[in-house]
């Protein structure tokens, strides 16, 4: 296209959208690691968990004045690209391959547990969600052409879920930013891609048959697709991604559902570039934030259409209440920032 016309087309498609007039500020924090942090789970505005590679489990309770690592034994090699917390005490982290597997804290650190764990060929966890502290949910690639997903229903015993839908050729989920599932109340979405088409799984309960959604994302190749999905609520939902070996490209970057997954539209508005994660306001669910390797971008109408703001290189960002939070990137990048 055009770079005039190019122009022109996204002048007009800014001017239709209710966009935001906040900003983002972004200011980073002193932490022990150089490893890429791509796991992020915030509790509160004074406690968050990140984890990353080089068998990196970080936390805060302070609200990010200091940082501490929280080594798991055993597990010094495992690249963690997920943790989930509900205290400062309960985590679980998630450890992608090889001898990797699902662990669990319940003393802040201290002591962990290693609770799901194989050796099989081609084993590899992508991301987990909760529900609750007892019930979550975990996604590995496929397996016997089925997508692994493992249900928990006491926070202890992890176990497959051998109704998944065949998965298609190239088909995965992106262990980008442990945001490739999704879960509310008992229902749970995955988002894929690498296939010809990038797809939502749903199940709307534990023992609930999956629907498949396609979605506009990705370019179809092995490196496109949905990197993150966020559910807003019960019926609003975005997804975030597009192709992570060209991550300036815009196109097909975002889309967004207002049916709880079941149909998915592109994006306006396109992110400027390549998005890893997604995450909606807490307190109004029409504000989203999505961020990647090239910056963070702003959605103000529940990701029709979005606005870059900040350049920092990220690869997960979160919420802790209604004006801030963290994000998480590479080189031990820890940040915390404010919506003014």
């Amino acid at each position: 296209m055009n770079p005039g016309l190019r122009a022109a087309v996204l002048s007009a498609a800014l001017a239709s959208a209710p966009l935001c007039a906040q900003r983002l500020t972004f200011t980073r924090q002193a932490t022990p690691t150089r490893a890429s942090l791509r796991g992020l789970s915030v509790v509160s505005d004074q406690v968050a968990w990140a984890s990353g590679s080089g068998g990196t489990v970080l936390r805060t309770v302070d609200g990010g004045a200091t940082w501490s690592a929280l080594p798991i034994p055993g597990a010094e090699r495992q690249d963690f690209r997920d943790v989930k917390a509900f205290s400062d005490k309960l985590a679980y982290a998630l450890a992608i391959a090889g001898n990797g597997g699902l662990y669990k804290t319940s003393d802040g650190g201290a002591t962990w547990t290693r609770q799901y764990a194989s050796t099989e060929p081609g084993f590899f966890l992508d991301s987990m969600a909760f529900r609750d502290a007892r019930h979550g949910t975990a996604v590995g690639d496929p397996m016997a052409g089925k997508f692994l997903v493992l249900d928990t229903a006491d926070g202890i015993a992890w176990k497959p879920d051998g109704t998944v839908p065949p998965a298609l050729a190239g088909e995965g989920a992106f262990a980008a930013s442990g945001s490739a599932i999704a879960v509310r109340g008992g229902q749970v979405w995955i988002a894929t891609g690498g296939a010809a088409t990038a797809r939502v799984y749903h199940r709307s309960c534990p023992t609930c048959a999956w629907s498949v959604a396609d979605a506009p994302m990705g370019g179809g190749g092995s490196g496109s697709g949905i990197f993150s999905i966020a559910i807003c609520d019960g019926r609003h939902a975005a997804a975030v991604g597009g192709d992570y070996t060209h991550p300036e490209q815009t196109a097909r970057s975002a889309a967004w559902s207002k049916d709880g997954g079941a149909t998915w539209n592109a994006a306006a508005a396109m992110p400027a570039g390549y998005r890893s994660s997604v995450a909606c306001n807490p307190s109004n669910r029409k504000l989203l934030l999505a961020a990647g390797p090239t910056g963070t971008d702003l959605s103000s109408d529940g990701g029709a259409h979005w606005l870059a703001d900040a350049k920092e290189n990220l690869n997960t960002i979160a919420w802790s209440g209604k004006n801030g939070g963290w994000a998480v990137g590479p080189r031990g990048a820890i940040y915390r920032f404010t919506l003014r």
